[in-house]
């Protein structure tokens, strides 16, 4: 009998789990075209203010009007800046994804593939004010995050992040945080988040 119990707590999990992770998210072909549909616009100043707390975290951060360059990153996961069409996405001649292009930059900050399939979800999509989001929900993930203290800072745990780009191809929204967050005490858990300007 007990046994049993266990089997239908397992079922029960098994088909929460499943249910959470029905994520319909965008093909390639669809972020590529968002990409080469972004607005020309070009900035010459950006600002941003980053925060957040956490296990061996505490992090207030900001820039208001620093000189923007193609090669600057976000705060936190290092990420471009600004999407640009040219070498977003690139395959060798097998099918292969580059990793120099952006999207294997975004992907692989935000889902740790050395933990095996099936870890969490990672998706993206069109946001209700017509952004580019790409996330993970309780993805496990070894973070190495810049800008917490005087060195980047390993962190292991399941991850919600999220990426936003706005319409002109701009980062405007980074968050990084364990998926215990609000749940447990500050000490066990991580939370970053960085929002940015462009003028």
């Amino acid at each position: 009998m007990k046994n049993r119990g266990i089997f239908v707590l397992s079922l029960l999990s098994l088909s929460l789990l499943t249910s959470c992770n029905n994520v319909t998210s965008l093909s390639i072909d669809e972020i590529n075209n968002y990409v080469s549909s972004l607005n020309d616009v070009a900035y010459d100043t950006y600002s941003y203010v980053g925060r957040g707390n956490g296990l061996d975290i505490e992090v207030d951060i900001s820039a208001n009007n620093a000189t923007l360059s193609e090669t600057d990153t976000s705060v936190f996961a290092m990420l471009p800046l600004k999407l640009q069409e040219e070498g977003f996405y690139e395959v060798d001649e097998d099918g292969n994804i580059i990793s120099s292009c952006t999207y294997f930059q975004i992907y692989s900050r935000v889902v740790d593939s050395s933990s095996g399939a099936g870890n969490g979800v990672f998706g993206s999509r069109i946001n209700d004010e017509g952004y580019l989001e790409f996330y993970t929900f309780n993805a496990f993930n070894t973070l190495s995050v810049n800008n917490v203290n005087l060195q980047p800072v390993s962190v292991s745990a399941r991850f919600n992040i999220s990426y936003i780009y706005n319409k002109d191809g701009y980062l405007v929204y980074e968050l990084i945080e364990s998926a215990n967050y609000g749940k447990d005490d500050n000490s066990r858990t991580y939370h970053l988040e960085c929002e940015y300007t462009y003028a």
